[in-house]
């Protein structure tokens, strides 16, 4: 398979060689043919020109261009009508089997060409000198196909930012830590329960509106007594309480039992938990406990704990790779089987989840989402054939898609034994493991996480030192999944994917414990609905020890959202397609060289370095200056096409130096630097400045 980067230059190459070409008749056949060339794909191998079939009305045609299955191609002259062609094309399909039928149609008149997906019912028309630029549209005809995630919903980013407000707003009186965050689920929940049947449609919201006073005052009393009514069942309340009030359901479990402090509202705290309360929260998602879980925890905070709340649409790119890619593929070719239809729900009976960095459970609930959807397409489809029996509700137990049922343990993930804790109470499961490991970098992490990580990882050179924290849940997972089939899948800061950590982990995972890379996504960068988003760049890894059939690799190109996926041979720890190789840090150089210490580093205060502007105002100061001023090109310069400039003094005389005294003013800086500080070596080099 070609890399992108060839097929590109393939393209610029063909879209110059037939920028002039009109006539359908003489040159069609040779443009496909090297079209199918670009993608380094051999047409005769896949597609044929001329297929004969049978059109609507029995009459004969043929086609120009046919890839059964995947792609059937109507070309015409420059200028002919692109409409008409596609009618044509289409016009074929009734002369073909169904395991024929293509999923793209093409139509061209050399200068345009349009694409239609029959699937996704979207066409796209570029010109020929955008072929290069827009090369990913035909993806599929080399391997390289977009893969798109469903985005947030704009429901739940506004929901956040309601809850955000009113967090604030409250936090602002005093009122925080655990009293807030038990204050704001139990607020959360009524809104949910307002609009999703839970409670009595708008009953929260009348029960603010007509019991609470506009100032606020009261607010908070009012609420206090609805939490205890919510956890009294509804033969001991009293008698005497009106029918509004006695409409709330009893809330059975631990939500509303614990007693807490009453938070002291005012005018505009009432108004902020109008707007949550007015705001519909039918659609809103329950990982929006996620990102009031992220905006609830300052900055700091969540530096120290590592934790970056991961949007659905991400969590979506991870459980897609892990396992709900195949099982939608089971989905599609049991849709007709009640024997199959069966069996994967069986199969979904017996799977289980850990996530060993669990913050607020979005990796779990996200996960029983899309299997509650999975599931009830199946008992439609059952029903759709006869094969469902019973009528009304259909029942379900949750507790069989988590481990040990909904097994939450509140400790350090790294102190304990995944495999006796978890796996092996139920060694018969189809288990996986997810989630999103803190990110703290190997200069960041605290002397008890580094201690840590060297337990671990072990008595390895780069322990602790070079390796991001995140890399001890890496060896934990490759240790619990010994012997089995259990995959894993961890979303992580792609510095686990370059330099030095790459020869120091995977080559500990490849060796150490026969791990195999199933599926990849390349850098991206990181999003998500919640206030104060982390500013990282980041990649998801699927492992396991079982070696899978074409692995995918997710490319991200020019920073889109939207990446291309691919089949490949095998993907080694830089996340690349090729042979699991480890590049280990060395030292000393391969070759005779001089040895490089720590490279240009002028330890001058930014004394000796100039910017284009403090290039020109030292100059007008000083033209003599001009002998000494050079171009510095460092890596920031080279990547960027910036300029920057030094002070390049060597050989300079005492007495040049003295008759430049703008110079002389940075240089008597420089020394002042040096000699402040507390390095020995840097204070010696004030004699040299």
């Amino acid at each position: 398979m070609l890399a992108l980067t060839d097929i590109r230059a393939n393209a610029t190459a063909f879209a110059e060689r037939w920028k002039d070409e009109v006539s359908e008749d003489a040159e069609a056949k040779t443009f496909w043919h090297e079209f199918f060339a670009v993608f380094g794909v051999d047409r005769k191998r896949v597609a044929s020109f001329e297929k004969q079939v049978t059109k609507t009305g029995k009459n004969q045609g043929f086609i120009d261009l046919f890839w059964p299955g995947v792609c059937l191609v109507e070309h015409k002259s420059a200028g002919r009508d692109l409409d008409k062609a596609l009618a044509q094309a289409v016009d074929y399909f009734s002369g073909l089997k169904d395991h024929e039928l293509p999923r793209y149609v093409i139509v061209s008149d050399f200068q345009r060409i349009r694409l239609h997906d029959l699937v996704d019912d979207t066409n796209v028309e570029i010109k020929l000198e955008e072929l290069p630029q827009r090369i990913e549209l035909f993806g599929f005809i080399s391997g390289y196909v977009p893969r798109t995630f469903r985005d947030e919903d704009p429901v739940n980013v506004k929901a956040a930012e309601l809850m955000g407000r009113l967090h604030d707003a409250i936090k602002a009186t005093g009122y925080e830590g655990h009293q807030l965050e038990v204050f704001l689920t139990r607020l959360l929940f009524c809104l949910f329960g307002d609009d999703t049947g839970i409670f009595n449609r708008d009953s929260f919201v009348s029960f603010l509106e007509t019991k609470t006073r506009d100032d606020g005052m009261d607010v908070g009393p009012q609420l206090s007594f609805l939490f205890q009514l919510l956890n009294t069942p509804q033969e001991k309340r009293p008698r005497n309480l009106d029918e509004e009030l006695q409409a709330f359901p009893y809330v059975n479990g631990s939500l509303f039992s614990e007693t807490i402090l009453t938070p002291n509202f005012d005018r505009e705290m009432r108004e902020r938990l109008l707007e949550c309360a007015n705001f519909d929260w039918t659609f809103v998602s329950p990982a929006v406990f996620g990102a009031m879980f992220q905006g609830v925890m300052n900055a700091a905070e969540r530096r120290n704990l590592g934790a970056h709340y991961t949007s659905e649409k991400n969590i979506l790119k991870v459980v897609s790779g892990l396992f709900l890619d195949e099982i939608e593929e089971e989905l599609t070719k049991a849709r007709s089987s009640e024997h199959r239809l069966r069996a994967l729900h069986d199969r979904i009976s017996r799977m289980r989840f850990l996530d060993p960095a669990c913050g607020c459970g979005n990796f779990l609930i996200v996960t029983y989402k899309e299997l509650r959807r999975i599931e009830i397409e199946i008992l439609l489809q059952l029903e759709a054939l006869g094969k469902l029996s019973g009528k009304g509700q259909q029942v379900s137990d949750i507790s069989a898609l988590f481990a040990n049922g909904p097994t939450i343990q509140n400790t350090d993930a790294l102190e304990i034994d995944w495999r006796t804790e978890f796996i092996d109470t139920e060694p018969d499961a189809e288990w996986y493991i997810l989630g999103n490991p803190p990110f703290i970098g190997a200069t960041t992490m605290s002397d008890r996480q580094r201690n840590q990580l060297r337990r671990v990882f072990g008595d390895v050179t780069g322990a602790g030192g070079t390796l991001d924290y995140v890399v001890g849940w890496y060896i934990k997972a490759a240790e619990s999944i010994q012997g089995t089939s259990i995959k894993c899948a961890f979303v992580s800061t792609n510095s686990i994917s370059q330099g030095a950590q790459v020869g120091f982990l995977w080559k500990r995972l490849v060796n150490g414990f026969g791990i195999k890379i199933n599926f990849a996504h390349q850098t991206f960068r990181w999003s998500n609905e919640a206030r104060g988003v982390a500013a990282v760049h980041v990649v998801i890894v699927g492992f396991s020890t079982v070696t899978v059939a074409n692995p995918q690799l997710y490319e991200y190109q020019n920073n889109q959202d939207v990446p291309i996926r691919r089949s490949a041979r095998e993907i080694n720890g830089y996340l690349m397609e090729g042979e699991m190789i480890f590049i280990l840090s060395r030292l000393q150089p391969l070759c005779s060289a001089p040895e490089m210490m720590s490279g240009n580093r002028p330890t001058d205060g930014g004394h000796l370095l100039l910017d284009p502007a403090e290039k020109l105002q030292l100059l007008s100061e000083c033209p003599a200056a001009y002998r000494y001023i050079k171009r510095c090109v460092g890596s920031l310069e080279f990547l960027n096409n910036k300029e920057r400039y030094c002070l390049w003094m060597a050989g300079i005389s005492p007495t040049d130096l003295r008759s430049m005294p703008p110079i002389m003013k940075r240089v008597e800086a420089v020394k002042a630097f040096r000699l402040a500080s507390a390095a020995e070596t840097t204070r010696k080099l004030a004699v040299r400045p």
